[in-house]
């Protein structure tokens, strides 16, 4: 028996250059597949992330800031408001003032991109530093005896994400109508 191998029995064993260069860019390709298809999975799940934040934060500045506005007092002496008011827009309409249900002054308004609340003089933020707040309107209707209407307040919020991957972040719009809950009568 002769040990040694012919030389085609020798080429059997092995690859050819050009099926391992074949072998290597299909590799490659799928390589570069599954990373792109994972990479935009990440993309995608900090976008629902970021929404689902500013959506949290959207429902919380809403039903907080509807609740003081709906059971805000008339002002008859005009100490937080024009007298016989309900509100008063503040901050070139960016802001809303009026007597909460304790009789103490309070206020909503944008400042530095935040939503700020001063509630008879104490201010604090409602806002955390992961969203922006990019618009704040307020519209002010019925406040006045002469249009007979029920007092409301129209606000309008933009947020928008921030941090990280600033393109990717999410942006929310909200617009509600609060209407006065206990209409005042001075007797």
């Amino acid at each position: 028996m002769n040990k040694l191998k012919s030389k085609k029995e020798q080429q059997k064993n092995g690859f050819t250059l050009a099926e391992l260069l074949v072998s290597i860019t299909v590799f490659s390709l799928i390589i570069g597949a599954v990373s792109g298809a994972f990479i935009s999975t990440i993309q995608a799940q900090r976008k629902a992330l970021s929404f689902q934040e500013i959506l949290n934060q959207t429902s919380y500045l809403e039903e907080y800031m509807s609740r003081a506005i709906r059971m805000a007092r008339k002002d008859f002496g005009g100490s937080c408001v024009a007298a016989n008011s309900n509100y008063e827009t503040t901050h070139s309409d960016h802001g809303l003032s009026f007597m909460n249900y304790l009789g103490n002054c309070q206020e909503f308004y944008v400042s530095d991109a935040r939503l700020w609340e001063n509630k008879d003089g104490i201010v604090s933020e409602l806002t955390s530093t992961s969203v922006s707040v990019e618009e704040f309107n307020v519209k002010v209707l019925g406040n006045s005896q002469l249009d007979n209407l029920q007092p409301r307040a129209t606000l309008f919020l933009k947020i928008k994400g921030t941090g990280p991957g600033v393109e990717q972040q999410a942006e929310i719009q909200i617009q509600t109508t609060i209407s006065q809950r206990k209409l005042d009568v001075q007797y």
